[in-house]
């Protein structure tokens, strides 16, 4: 007797998470980056004047809440 492989050919499909497309806005600005771990309901950001306009303080930090381009909370892109 001997041994016998057979093989074949498969096809999976899967929905996963692979990125968080957020959009915020900031001072009557939108702006969007992909994240790959789950933002939450809001985005640490930090905001910092022109590079010729820096001082030598700390630059402020604001929490905005992701929207989509319709105002909406972000939805996970798959």
């Amino acid at each position: 007797m001997q041994p016998v492989q057979t093989c074949q050919t498969v096809m999976a499909y899967e929905n996963r998470t692979v990125g968080y497309d957020v959009v915020h806005e900031y001072a009557g600005r939108q702006y969007s980056v992909r994240l790959n771990r789950d933002p939450g309901t809001q985005v640490p950001l930090v905001i910092a004047p022109e590079p010729g306009l820096i001082l030598s303080a700390a630059p402020p930090v604001t929490v905005v809440k992701p929207v989509d381009h319709r105002g909406r909370p972000y939805r996970p892109v798959y």
